[in-house]
């Protein structure tokens, strides 16, 4: 917009007295038109590609939430039925992945303090704030506690490593996504081309537009810097995406099934003891109430 306003105090004020014309050439606008499909194609491979990285980032977030989440309910049905001494530390050490994994992504330490400080003991802490890959480490515990829970079956113990191994997957794939950003050269080349193209715009709209290129090229850079600004912001996902909410949500839900643990199984028994009248009653139709005696009747055989 800057360059628009000093052609028009140009064109206004030095070129009637005898400079060189620089905004009469109505031409001017053809080499825009040649190159606006390029800048085009390359803003949208930019964007598309942004915003392919971040939507990738959030479905594995989601499934993180979903996969402790079920981690969570397996070892309250499989481990607590004849280790639930070791309950407490797989619950601990669950809440612990998602925190450790925005440490990661993140690189700062205060996801571990603000989400784990009420969860794991201060040792505990320390120890994992010292690893290389804190969620990593974190599942290496949870592997471990597993080994030591005893009464599981094969394909019960297999169910909740799965889990544990697709966790171990979800930090890959955040690792990739942060390790491996969208090559400088192809934003740089965008960002010099978007400039190139914004700045000599107004020489093609002056003839046009006259003073009116002032706002109309303030609406157009205005337009096109969001473009670039919403891959820029989309291109790190670890940056944008509400990771504190992600693993606060994460950690309450786990809290509140290991919580629900007792009264949960106190009434799958009490719905288990119905299902087993229910089968007494189907193996032996005679102590089955499918006789139904009305309310008179039942009087009179009482008082028989």
């Amino acid at each position: 917009m800057a360059v628009a306003v000093a052609l028009g105090l140009y064109a206004t004020f030095a070129e009637p007295h005898g400079a060189p014309k620089l905004s009469n050439h109505a031409g001017l606008i053809l080499p825009f038109q040649l190159t606006s499909f390029a800048l085009s194609l390359l803003m949208l491979f930019r964007t598309n590609s942004s915003y392919g990285r971040w939507w990738e980032a959030r479905t594995l977030w989601g499934s993180a939430y979903i996969t402790c989440r079920s981690i969570m309910r397996l070892c309250i049905c499989y481990v607590g039925r004849d280790s639930p001494h070791l309950l407490p530390a797989l619950h601990r050490w669950n809440a612990a992945f998602t925190p450790a994994l925005a440490t990661l992504l993140r690189q700062k330490e205060h996801y571990l303090d603000d989400h784990l400080s009420a969860v794991l003991a201060e040792a505990e802490l320390e120890w994992l704030r010292k690893r290389g890959s804190p969620p990593i480490a974190a599942l290496q515990v949870l592997s471990s506690l597993l080994n030591q829970a005893t009464g599981l079956s094969d394909i019960e113990r297999q169910q909740i490593e799965a889990l544990i191994n697709h966790c171990d997957t979800i930090t890959g794939g955040c690792e990739r996504i942060f390790r491996q950003p969208i090559p400088h050269a192809w934003n740089r080349h965008t960002l010099r081309f978007l400039l190139v193209y914004v700045t000599f715009l107004p020489f093609a709209f002056w003839p046009i537009f006259s003073w009116a290129t002032v706002p109309v090229m303030g609406v157009l850079t205005f337009l096109l810097a969001g473009v670039e600004n919403i891959g820029t912001q989309t291109e790190e996902p670890s940056r944008t995406l509400p990771l504190n909410q992600i693993c606060a949500a994460t950690i309450r839900n786990i809290t509140l099934m290991m919580d629900d643990c007792h009264s949960v199984a106190g009434l799958a028994a009490s719905a288990a003891d119905v299902a087993a009248v229910a089968a007494a009653w189907d193996s032996n139709p005679a102590h089955s109430p499918t006789k139904i005696v009305p309310p008179a009747a039942a009087s009179r055989q009482w008082r028989v």
